[in-house]
């Protein structure tokens, strides 16, 4: 029989272990409530240093010749001792080697033609930032701009630091290698840019697409749901909710919810609208460079039915274009590709599985997306190269692991939160 004292000690053991586990589920509720408000609502809007009035546009071609690996040679190594230099469509953006800092930068000549540069400078995965600007000289500005000569080109400039400025010179070392310019990373940006670091514009929206090369991605990685009357669109979640949308009168599954009630009624926390996939797509062709939109089906009944037409008129608008984009529609779980089944047209479009890569290969498709955890995946990135597929693996949001994943894997491109980790550590190796 127990004694008095061993069941009082077993009922404080007891007690204890219950109040551990309150107190560990207490913490992983706070943690996870943060998570979802702070980071998703709490929105970084840039604090921009402004180019001088009266400065004019420079070419995509003169801003694509200041690529390559740049050092610093004088002043503040706050934002890191080299630099990777990449051109978006609008901007010019450097990718450091410290703690994935960022700089995006809006570039014109002034009246001196001397070229400015202005703009921001931000930590991947937390908001410190501050104003950037730079300049380069009217003697090196003839060379760059007329015969894109790069060699000795130094930017000399200032950033903003908490109270003061620091001053900062950057010298451009080098070219990219040649492998790097004949087979770029395809660098996706997950939702849009940092979805779990305070981003600057809310994921799967318009100005994602819009704004995506100048974080250094060239791809977007989007989901995919459908309205009650059967329209597609750009979606995370089940539900309408305050983790993506302002507070209204609306809290249903979006499946529940017609396109025009959608549009009219329904806005993200930072003001967009939802997008149909429809004036997602139309808008990476017109407005942008990118290289691939991976399109991750959620699985509403017949949503291969709805989004055929939808894929084949973006095709149709790229090919017009000249624009070499590719749409490729991601299958994520046997739920989904049981849908696939039911539109056997859709067959011969670019389609992606994220399972088993015996089961990619027995279904034909040229795109295999396997989740990070699974490693490097050697052999099998070996064996579907050899078939002509490509291999692209997510969510990779770690420094360490997209460091590693690019010295010792072989994948073609990566799904990101934080895309600066991969620019840097891809280009500035030979």
């Amino acid at each position: 029989m127990m004694s008095t004292y061993s069941f009082i000690g077993l009922l404080f053991t007891f007690g204890c272990e219950m109040l551990r586990r309150c107190f560990r589920y207490s913490l992983l509720f706070v943690i996870t409530f943060l998570n979802l408000t702070c980071s998703q609502n709490d929105l970084f809007y840039p604090n921009p240093f402004q180019l001088p009035k009266g400065t004019s546009q420079i070419s995509l071609a003169t801003r694509q010749a200041m690529e390559g690996v740049y050092r610093l040679v004088d002043g503040s190594s706050g934002l890191g001792v080299e630099f990777v230099c990449k051109a978006s469509p609008k901007k010019v953006s450097f990718f450091s080697n410290s703690n994935g800092i960022f700089v995006i930068l809006q570039a014109g000549l002034d009246s001196d033609s001397t070229l400015q540069f202005a703009g921001f400078w931000r930590v991947s995965e937390y908001v410190s930032s501050g104003g950037i600007r730079f300049e380069i000289p009217k003697d090196q500005v003839v060379k760059l701009v007329k015969q894109k000569i790069t060699a000795g080109l130094k930017l000399t400039g200032d950033f903003s630091n908490g109270e003061s400025n620091q001053q900062i010179v950057l010298q451009y070392v080098r070219d990219f290698s040649a492998t790097k310019k004949v087979k770029p990373l395809v660098i996706f940006g997950h939702h849009g840019i940092q979805t779990n670091g305070n981003p600057p514009f809310m994921e799967n929206s318009l100005e994602a697409f819009r704004q995506a090369e100048d974080y250094g991605a060239n791809s977007l990685e989007v989901d995919v749901r459908m309205t009650k009357d059967n329209v597609p669109v750009l979606y995370h979640d089940q539900d309408l909710n305050i983790r993506l949308t302002q507070k209204g009168g609306i809290l249903t599954d979006i499946d529940k919810v017609t396109w025009n009630l959608l549009k009219n009624a329904v806005r993200l926390i930072d003001g967009q609208r939802i997008p149909s996939v429809e004036e997602a797509l139309t808008l990476a062709v017109d407005s942008t460079n990118l290289k691939y939109v991976w399109l991750d089906i959620k699985g509403n009944p017949d949503v291969f039915k709805y989004m055929e037409p939808v894929i084949r008129r973006a095709q149709a608008h790229a090919l017009a274009k000249g624009n070499k984009i590719i749409f490729i529609t991601d299958i994520p779980s046997e739920g989904v590709l049981a849908e696939y089944f039911k539109q056997p047209s859709y067959a011969d479009l670019p389609l992606m599985y994220e399972l088993e890569l015996d089961k990619t290969i027995a279904l034909n498709f040229k795109y295999w997306g396997p989740r990070w955890t699974e490693g490097t995946l050697n052999a099998d990135v070996k064996r579907a190269h050899s078939l002509g597929m490509q291999v692209y693996t997510w969510t990779v949001n770690s420094e360490v692991y997209t460091r590693s994943y690019l010295e010792n894997g072989d994948f073609d491109g990566l799904i990101s939160d934080f895309p600066a980790y991969a620019v840097y550590y891809y280009y500035v190796k030979p």
